[in-house]
């Protein structure tokens, strides 16, 4: 594997919280200040540019290294050594990601962050986990899919290469998209689209009606013609496979400016600007 460290995916320092709010998800029934303290601590640390093996370190030892990096902060405060209980807990909360941080590599030459990877889009990433380490690795793998998707989302430039993104186990993940796909804030969690499940009632005519549940997307699958499909593959004809391409780009163009949200309740459907680039294709199989 190679080398990375969560302060390589900061373009800006305001990202740094967003980086700690994947490592550190709110949890039912959890007292938030003992998840919000412990974020602010972290996202601090990364100023530091600190390797995986100094995080650790830093984790395992915070008298003196978290203490000398927060001295003269506000946050000198949230685990100040007189009140131990809130100091204990909120160190706690930080061993979390230790043993995470502690299966990755030292130092090396080969380094590797999703920022870099969605702006070259080039080469093949595969992210797989062994039953023994699935739940250790899995806030590192939330953050690492929240911030590709979130640089190639972003990104508007014409002819821009497609990038395949295969999620298998979406919900496990917690990850932003996943809150997006439920109709929440991808950030805070917080609902923004009211779900509606399935469901079937009678009308004024005594007529059964099925109402639809929340829907998280749309699926637009364009198919060229076998004969097409033959002269481009077949025949190794560049210029159909990009006339096809083309027209696929139109069609989803056209999509764009025509796709609207629902929002429940009496609010009135919206149109928003845009949707996911057509150059970016998720793909989230069931189990």
């Amino acid at each position: 594997m190679p080398y990375w460290t969560p302060a390589d995916e900061i373009c800006h320092h305001t990202e740094a919280g967003a980086i700690a709010k994947s490592l550190f998800p709110e949890r039912d029934r959890e007292n938030r200040f003992f998840i919000e303290s412990p974020r602010k601590i972290f996202a601090h640390l990364l100023k530091y540019h600190p390797s995986p093996k100094d995080l650790c370190d830093w984790i395992a030892r915070p008298d003196p290294e978290i203490d000398r990096c927060v001295a003269g902060t506000p946050l000198e405060a949230i685990i100040a050594k007189n009140a131990p209980q809130q100091r204990s807990g909120v160190l706690a909360v930080l061993e979390r990601v230790s043993s995470a941080f502690s299966l990755l590599p030292a130092r090396r030459n080969a380094k590797w962050s999703a920022t870099v990877g969605a702006e070259r889009r080039t080469g093949w990433v595969f992210v797989t986990t062994k039953p023994q380490t699935r739940e250790i690795l899995r806030p590192l793998i939330s953050l690492w899919l929240d911030f590709l998707l979130l640089r190639l989302t972003v990104q508007t430039e014409p002819d821009l290469k497609p990038v395949w993104v295969i999620l298998d186990e979406l919900a496990s993940l917690e990850t932003q998209f996943y809150r997006l796909a439920e109709g929440q804030h991808p950030q805070t969690g917080e609902q923004l689209v009211r779900h509606r499940s399935p469901s079937e009632y009678q009308n004024g005519q005594g007529q059964k009606v099925s109402a639809a549940g929340h829907r998280a997307g749309w699926d637009a699958t364009f198919r060229a013609p076998k004969s097409l499909s033959i002269t481009a593959l077949v025949g190794g004809d560049e210029g159909v496979r990009e006339a096809h391409r083309e027209s696929v780009h139109v069609a989803l163009n056209e999509l764009e400016r025509n796709i609207q949200a629902r929002i429940g309740g009496n609010h009135p459907a919206k149109t928003p600007a845009r949707w996911l680039p057509p150059s970016l294709s998720v793909i989230a199989p069931g189990r």
